[in-house]
């Protein structure tokens, strides 16, 4: 058989792509007694389809039996219910108490500004407080690079959660093993 429809073959059953008849005719490739190096892990897979097709269930209610392992199974907690709903009512709280902050803050405090006749003396005075915001507000950011290694911090943690996935596919595999547990203390 061509090697290159066979690579095609494999290519197109990783996509989910082939068709039943191709499936077969990679399971007889796979079938054989001599198989290529760059195919020998394809060939335990195939081979285990073979195997696997050649078990049969003893127990008649296996299905149910799986079922009612399934349904025994608890769900995990939803612990995200209070960050889902607490952080939309705290922001929502934050911004009302804003709001009633300033208004009563320009309720009790009617006192005129300071205004001035002459424009130059009322530059200099607003150049002076404006140089005094500008160092606080930079004072201000220089805290900030605290922020960038927190946020270097988070972004290794970004890999759990492909390990996160990794475990979550493995109970997968669990529960198939339970299965078969299952399958073979019921043929006993």
């Amino acid at each position: 058989m061509n090697l290159q429809r066979i690579e095609d073959l494999i290519l197109k059953y990783e996509n989910g792509e082939t068709s039943l008849a191709e499936e077969e005719e990679l399971r007889d490739f796979f079938s054989r007694d001599q198989i290529p190096v760059q195919f020998k892990a394809y060939g335990e897979i195939f081979g285990f389809f073979g195997v696997s097709k050649q078990e049969t269930i003893a127990n008649p209610d296996f299905d149910m039996a799986i079922l009612e392992q399934i349904h025994d199974m608890e769900e995990p907690k939803k612990t995200r219910f209070y960050i889902r709903y607490l952080y939309p009512i705290a922001g929502i709280a934050a911004s009302i108490l804003l709001i009633i902050g300033l208004y009563f803050s320009s309720y009790f405090n009617n006192a005129p500004l300071g205004t001035y006749d002459d424009p130059e003396i009322a530059y200099a005075e607003t150049r002076k407080i404006l140089l005094k915001v500008s160092g606080n507000l930079n004072s201000g950011l220089d805290e900030l690079s605290n922020v960038e290694e927190l946020n270097k911090g988070v972004s290794e943690l970004e890999n759990m959660r492909a390990f996160n996935v990794g475990v979550t596919n493995f109970r997968k595999i669990s529960i198939l093993d339970k299965s078969k547990d299952i399958i073979t203390q019921k043929s006993k």
